[in-house]
């Protein structure tokens, strides 16, 4: 009988050894499964927000977002320049731009990089470096510019500027 006991002892002990062991499998497991899910679920939609947000977009890393614009909205043909301000981690920054237009056309663009830090340098040269295709030739009522050449930021300054010079030309 002692024996028996001493069996029904050892089996218990080890029964609760192997659940401990398996708990300690289990969990980190269920963890990591759950962790994963987040992520998978998360990235779908953001995934899913940026085609929502790509209708009127352009190929490429750029994107290009049209906005609804009041109908028959005429602006004066010429040049304009005004600047363009936007927020970043180390403060306020600007760009210059200037547009010229005929008939709601943008036939020129040009921005001036007038960043002062290695950063915001970097970035609105980005911007520089592929803008122009996604607004030269394009209706200035459709121009809103969301990302370009991996810029985020700088298209913020751009369409402030916009804003600014399509006031400035409106008939």
């Amino acid at each position: 009988m002692e024996e028996e006991q001493k069996e029904t002892t050892t089996n218990t002990a080890e029964t609760k050894s192997d659940t401990k062991k398996l708990l300690m499998i289990a969990v980190p497991l269920v963890i990591v499964v759950i962790i994963i899910a987040g992520i998978v679920f998360t990235r779908k939609s953001a995934v899913e927000e940026v085609q929502e947000a790509k209708t009127g977009t352009t190929e490429g890393n750029s994107n290009v977002q049209t906005t609804a614009t009041p109908a028959n909205v005429n602006y004066k043909d010429g040049s304009y320049t005004a600047e363009g301000d936007y927020v970043t981690h180390v403060g306020q920054k600007h760009i210059s731009v200037k547009i010229t237009l005929k008939k709601n056309i943008i036939t020129e663009a040009s921005v001036t990089n007038e960043a002062d830090d290695a950063m915001s340098v970097k970035y609105q040269d980005k911007f520089i470096s592929g803008y122009k295709a996604l607004v030269i030739g394009k209706d200035i009522n459709g121009v809103h510019l969301s990302a370009v050449s991996g810029s985020s930021l700088t298209p913020n300054g751009f369409n402030a500027a916009l804003a600014t010079i399509e006031a400035q030309a409106k008939m």
